[in-house]
């Protein structure tokens, strides 16, 4: 009988076949692969920056740098000479840094899109960026009398009032940092008035760097999905909730 020199019909049909269905199952396994790659290597990055944050705060009596960008400048004495345009981009963000949202559109409310860096994907919310009047009254300054260590001494009587506090508050000029600080020490004030003491807030769990880039958020997914990649007060990088103080602490409720 003749030798047959080439593939009948239904045998390549049936190799086709079968590299269709290993290409059906490789595919989004290497996807899968890639996701956990740039989630390692935006976790990684974070910590470098939270690295040189605690460094820089050792040498300038515990404050923060002003901003990430100024972080890694000769002024700061932690300049990469151009290595910290990838250090401050999340791998996940197509956009390089250049979207003031960072992520945070749709519910995720307030956006803070005057947090943005231009070159950087992360939300920095211990920076030197002055607190609208509204947004001082989110750490509750008024109902502690607390004050920045700018401000001079208040008199000790006669006492002052909540509103007595707000009339001070619109007139000095505070920042992100000072905000942060006040409530890592106090925590969320509670109550009608916010006359009722928080619990202080762990330093291990306290975002100060944020990445919210992992997800598409809805409002479905806002309040149970740990998607943001954070870098703590102490430097420990860890996932969580948008809303991080009620996982903190679950007697804050959700809003």
């Amino acid at each position: 009988m003749p030798r047959r020199l080439a593939f009948t019909l239904i045998e390549l049909l049936v190799v086709i076949a079968i590299i269709a269905t290993l290409a059906g199952l490789l595919i989004p396994t290497t996807t899968l692969i890639q996701r956990r790659m740039n989630d390692v290597k935006c976790s990684n990055n974070l910590r470098q920056v939270a690295t040189a944050t605690i460094a820089f705060r050792s040498d300038k009596d515990d404050a923060f740098p002003s901003s990430l960008n100024y972080l890694f400048t000769g002024a700061s004495g932690f300049s990469l000479k151009g290595l910290e345009s990838k250090l401050l981009v999340c791998p996940r963000d197509q956009n390089k840094g250049g979207l003031a949202t960072m992520n945070r559109g749709g519910p995720l409310t307030p956006v803070l899109d005057n947090l943005h860096e231009n070159g950087c994907s992360y939300l920095y919310q211990c920076s030197s960026q002055p607190l609208s009047f509204d947004e001082k009254s989110w750490f509750f300054f008024e109902a502690f009398g607390w004050q920045p260590p700018a401000n001079p001494p208040r008199p000790a009587a006669p006492p002052r009032t909540n509103s007595d506090w707000k009339s001070d508050l619109d007139a000095v000029t505070l920042s992100w940092a000072h905000g942060k600080r006040n409530q890592q020490q106090v925590g969320n004030a509670v109550g009608a008035d916010h006359s009722i003491r928080g619990d202080p807030f762990p330093s291990s769990f306290f975002p100060i760097i944020s990445c919210f880039w992992h997800a598409q958020w809805n409002t479905s997914n806002i309040r149970t999905d740990r998607k943001v990649v954070s870098v703590s007060w102490d430097g420990n990088v860890f996932w969580h909730i948008p809303f991080w103080e009620h996982q903190v602490n679950v007697n804050i409720p959700i809003p």
